[in-house]
Formats: structure tokens, C-alpha cells, sequence
């Protein structure tokens, strides 16, 4: 779904209200969450309900095409949004060797500078893994599509693209 447009065809998100129902409906649902969770749930399980919530945006974006655009154009967004466009090692290379890589420059780095190396493989690291992935994935993944994949480029066709992002970053 390229959205290059007619003036007309541009103002079509701003007159149907689809971006604003989007902003409206990705705060209600993930505030309707995390405002019970802060109040009544206890700060050591929390975790569960705060990744939750943060689908807000994604799930909004999903409901909101699918509502006033139709169920192909649903369908052509979620193939656009996670269709993967490069070979799975860059994946891995950008998300896995590369932050081992920044953390053995700051492990040699402390070497040189006379530190004494403390360094060991332990368990640290598998959990180091893990909450990248997770981190990766439910952290901030979660959310994006519906701020970035729906969001920045509808507001990018009524906006220069540094407003559609002040924009983007206040409500999300």
C-alpha cells in the first residue's frame, strides 16, 4: 500500500478521522490496561500486563484499516509491515553480534586502560540473550507497526516527515 497521493486522496485520513481514531483507540486500549495494573496489581508481576498493553498501538492500527479501509487493505498492511525483506543472518548480525561485538570493544577497551578482567561465561549471558530477544520482540517491537507502520506515513501526507514524528512521539 504505497501512500503517494492525490491532495485529495491525502486528506482522506484527516477527513474520516482514521488517523485520530487510531491515536484515540491505541491510548484507550493500552492505557486500559496498565491503569488497573498499576493501581491493583503488584509491582513484582506487573511484567505480564505491561507487555500487553503495549500491543495498543498494533492492535489499534489493525482495527482501525480493517474498519474504514477494508479487509484487503488490512491484508496488504500486515504483509507490507511484516514481511521480511532480508536475509535472516543480518538478523542475526544486527541483533546478536553486533551488540557482542560493542561488548567486547568496551571489555578491551577496559583492558587497555589497566582494568583487571573479571570476565567469565556464565549464565549472565544466556540471560543477557534472552532479554534481547524479549526485549526486541515485546519491548518496543510490539508497538511500532501501529506507530510507525500505520501512523508515520499517513501523517507523512499531510505533514512535512520531522512534524509526522513530533506528532508520532508525543502519543506514543
Amino acid at each position: 500500500m504505497t501512500l503517494e497521493r492525490t491532495e485529495l486522496e491525502d486528506n482522506k485520513y484527516f477527513a474520516s478521522g482514521t488517523i485520530w481514531m487510531f491515536f484515540v483507540l491505541a491510548l484507550l486500549v493500552s492505557w486500559s490496561i496498565w491503569i488497573p495494573m498499576f493501581l491493583l496489581v503488584p509491582a513484582n508481576t506487573q511484567l505480564p500486563l505491561l507487555l500487553l498493553g503495549g500491543f495498543g498501538p498494533l492492535l489499534s492500527a489493525i482495527i482501525v484499516i480493517w474498519v474504514k479501509e477494508g479487509k484487503t487493505a488490512l491484508k496488504q498492511w500486515l504483509r507490507e509491515t511484516f514481511g521480511v525483506r532480508i536475509n535472516l543472518i543480518w538478523y542475526l548480525v544486527g541483533g546478536l553480534f553486533l551488540p557482542f561485538g560493542i561488548a567486547l570493544l568496551h571489555h578491551s577497551q577496559y583492558l587497555l586502560a589497566g582494568g583487571k578482567s573479571a570476565f567469565t561465561f556464565n549464565q549472565v549471558w544466556g540471560i543477557y540473550i534472552a532479554r534481547l530477544f524479549s526485549t526486541a520482540l515485546l519491548g518496543g517491537g510490539n508497538e511500532e507497526p501501529g506507530w510507525r507502520g500505520f501512523a508515520t506515513p499517513r501523517l507523512m501526507t499531510k505533514f512535512h516527515p520531522i512534524t509526522a514524528n513530533f506528532i508520532v512521539g508525543f502519543f506514543g
